[in-house]
């Protein structure tokens, strides 16, 4: 067995800190270094740190490569807010923190149900014997999808926890893919007096509308309607010491409220942003800088609060390489895509104190995987002094800057065009008459075999270099235009 040789490895243990050989922050490591050892064992030191990952063994014998995996945990930190009913102690509230090794992951099932370490106690329970529950990931986003074989027979992905002895909010995004989707409160003990083997809390979706109770949900009088494969964020509260419970449904998208935030006073369909949303790669949305809250809350209007604050950055985790309908409602000087000191960002139409809050809509072109919208309070103008602009100052402006709501659509791909565009960007060499791009761009009737093969377009400006070209939006038109196959040329 000249050639027999093992390699192990725990996909998603490494961290950036670590080098070869280790795992968990340099804490962890495979005891040993031998490449025939069929089993090791993975000694972590006992620090407060929580991972999640996919151990492999690739074996290699006569030329052949076979591999084995598992899914495994670690658990330093377990600690958990008194008032928290799930997640479980260690485990991530959002299945997008778990690394992609976890994708694919099948869990427990059984009958009556179990008790799955892996993703914090969720299993599949019920009679279907085909019903599963696997960690996927769609878009960037990761979750866990339900699958069964038959509507005949009963299957749920469940948790055990305590009875709530009093108010318990359940909070979590849900994605109905059939008709009779439910999401219960069930116990083997009564939390309602007048039920035995109870289940107090019922919601199910009947493939346009969702019943909690056996009754509709509504907002002024009307059916909220329900469609399948599309996300939802559900907010279930149940309160044992009134024997009550009720639901709040929001589409769970790229729609933002900004101010107070609270429960009660969400516009519907909005995911709430305040003073303390702070931006992070795990959220995926939030703001950079000190805001604070105005106007008053309502429930039936977006608009009816804002939060206040200069140099605010908004920021969304997008699909990269893609344009995006942004609407915002807003007062103040708004700037799109920063990039660096010099490139802070295409500006947008300013509002000032005298037109107040507006909404407007624009399109931009996201390159990497994060939009950003910078609101801030000062611009300045160029004034005529004499009248016949031989003499101009420049004059500073300001206003309260104000975001009151932001929702993001991303716009449909583009195909490839018939023959190819070409766009050529640059100052005065390329937009004036006598310049090359200019000649070209008017010589189609000239040149009828180079058009046939392509078109061109003459984006160049007169007086701008690239960072006025860029913050006064011309390049994100020219990135909103382009097609799979079009080419764009660039000359400063």
């Amino acid at each position: 067995m000249a050639d027999f040789k093992v390699e192990w490895d725990v996909d998603g243990f490494k961290t950036e800190n670590d080098n070869e050989g280790q795992y968990c922050d340099s804490y962890g490591a495979f005891s040993g270094n031998n490449p025939t050892a069929t089993t090791v064992d993975f000694n972590l030191k006992n620090v407060p740190m929580n991972f999640f990952g996919k151990m492999t063994a690739k074996v290699t014998y006569n030329g052949n490569t076979y591999t084995a995996s598992q899914n495994v945990i670690a658990l330093g930190n377990t600690t958990i807010d008194s008032k928290q009913i799930l997640p479980r102690g260690g485990y991530p509230s959002d299945f997008d923190s778990y690394p992609s090794s976890m994708v694919g992951y099948v869990t427990k099932a059984d009958t009556f149900g179990g008790d799955d370490s892996i993703v914090g106690g969720w299993n599949m329970a019920g009679s279907d014997g085909q019903k599963k529950a696997e960690i996927v990931e769609e878009d960037g986003n990761k979750f866990m999808k339900i699958t069964a074989g038959t509507t005949k027979k009963s299957h749920m992905l469940s948790n055990q926890i305590a009875s709530p002895a009093t108010q318990a909010i359940f909070e979590q995004n849900v994605r109905f893919n059939s008709s009779y989707g439910v999401i219960t409160l069930t116990s083997g003990y009564p939390i309602w007096q007048d039920k035995n083997y109870s289940c107090p809390v019922s919601l199910v979706f009947d493939g346009s509308k969702l019943l909690l109770n056996e009754t509709p949900i509504t907002k002024n009088d009307l059916d909220v309607t329900i469609s399948k494969e599309t996300w939802y964020k559900v907010v279930l509260s149940v309160d044992k010491t009134t024997e009550t419970a009720f639901v709040k449904v929001t589409v769970q998208g790229l729609a933002f409220d900004f101010g107070a935030g609270t429960d009660e006073y969400l516009a519907e369909g909005y995911t709430a942003i305040t003073p303390e949303t702070s931006y992070s790669e795990e959220r995926g949305y939030g703001i950079e800088g000190v805001a604070t809250v105005g106007g008053t809350a309502s429930i039936d209007n977006a608009n009816s609060d804002y939060l206040e604050g200069n140099n605010v950055v908004f920021k969304a985790k997008v699909e990269p390489a893609k344009v995006y309908e942004v609407t915002i409602t807003y007062q103040g000087v708004l700037d799109s895509e920063y990039v660096n000191s010099d490139l802070v960002g295409a500006r947008k139409t300013i509002h000032n104190d005298d037109t107040g809050l507006a909404e407007k809509t624009y399109i931009i072109p996201v390159v990497d995987d994060v939009l950003d919208l910078t609101i801030s309070s000062t611009w300045t103008t160029k004034e005529d002094l004499d009248g016949d602009s031989k003499a101009e100052t420049t004059v500073t402006h300001t206003t309260s800057p104000r975001i009151a709501s932001i929702s993001i659509v991303k716009r449909p791909d583009k195909t490839a065009n018939a023959i190819p565009n070409i766009y050529h960007v640059g100052d005065s060499t390329s937009a004036n008459n006598g310049s090359w791009a200019y000649r070209l761009s008017n010589s189609e009737k000239t040149y009828p075999e180079l058009f046939s093969l392509c078109k061109f377009y003459n984006r160049g400006a007169g007086g701008r270099n690239l960072c006025s070209y860029y913050s006064e939006g011309k390049l994100q038109d020219v990135l909103s235009s382009i097609a799979p196959g079009d080419i764009v040329m660039m000359l400063y």
